[in-house]
């Protein structure tokens, strides 16, 4: 099994590096010697899911469970991938199924509430949410799930302790960070919701609705040129097909502003 492990650690590499055709050559190689490995599935799922053949990565997935069905990995990786195509139920399903080898997977809590938030049912996502964070308190993971559950469900004051919480926990997390800034904006506090947008972009100049807010804010402010530059910054980084509609509204301000 040399030559097998051999290929496997080269396509790793490949993998890394975002070179993906090479990673699944080696891949091939190695299937062909031993097309009995969980992991090697695992790993050719996520060079086809990174190489945009998402519909080969499940199937790639799916044979990797056939062989390790409790292989929490996979199962992590296979509702990752539900979730992207759309498939919430799927998506559900297998985070369920890491709870029941495991209930403390706290992460798995997340997951599904993160579905759960995905599908509006944010009752739920608060519930499980807060299974992840008595399993891990000082998870910013499961305190953000929470936050947003609890901002969704109209529990603004909880929520904003969440989102403070995750600070304290990791000053550099830069979701967070948005977060309060969005709460502050919708509570009309413009000078917080600045502070903290400017740490979220200074932090992850490609957190784009950090960028979106601070347009915002400043536009309410009639500070036009701040305003102009924030929105070119959103559209130079916001790509998601999903924000067509925003991207196309946000064009036209830029055009107005100029």
């Amino acid at each position: 099994m040399e030559a097998f492990d051999q290929l496997l650690g080269k396509g790793r590499q490949s993998l890394d590096s975002g070179d993906y055709p090479t990673a699944l050559k080696f891949f091939r190689q190695a299937a062909a010697i031993n097309d009995q490995s969980a992991e090697l599935f695992l790993l050719i799922g996520d060079a086809l899911a990174e190489s945009g053949k998402l519909k080969d990565a499940h199937d790639s997935l799916l044979k990797g469970l056939t062989l390790e069905p409790e292989n929490v990995e996979i199962l992590y990786a296979l509702g990752d991938l539900c979730l992207e195509m759309g498939s919430a139920d799927e998506a559900l399903e297998q985070y369920r199924k890491i709870i029941d080898i495991d209930t403390s997977e706290a992460d798995a809590w997340v997951s599904i509430a993160l579905v759960y938030a995905h599908q509006e049912r944010f009752s739920e996502a608060e519930a499980a949410s807060r299974k992840a964070v008595a399993l891990e308190p000082e998870s910013s993971f499961a305190m953000t799930a929470l936050g947003d559950a609890c901002f969704s469900l109209g529990k603004e004051d909880e929520a904003l302790e969440c989102y403070l919480k995750i600070i304290e926990l990791d000053p550099e997390e830069a979701q967070a960070h948005l977060s309060i800034g969005e709460f502050y904006y919708d509570a009309g506090d413009l000078k917080q919701a600045e502070s903290h947008c400017r740490k979220a972009v200074a932090l992850d100049s490609e957190l784009t609705f950090a960028w979106l807010t601070l347009g915002n804010l400043c536009l309410d402010q009639e500070r036009d040129e701040d305003a102009l530059e924030y929105f070119k910054n959103f559209l130079k980084y916001e790509k998601d097909p999903a924000s067509l509609q925003i991207r196309t509204e946000v064009a036209a301000l830029v055009d107005g502003l100029k």
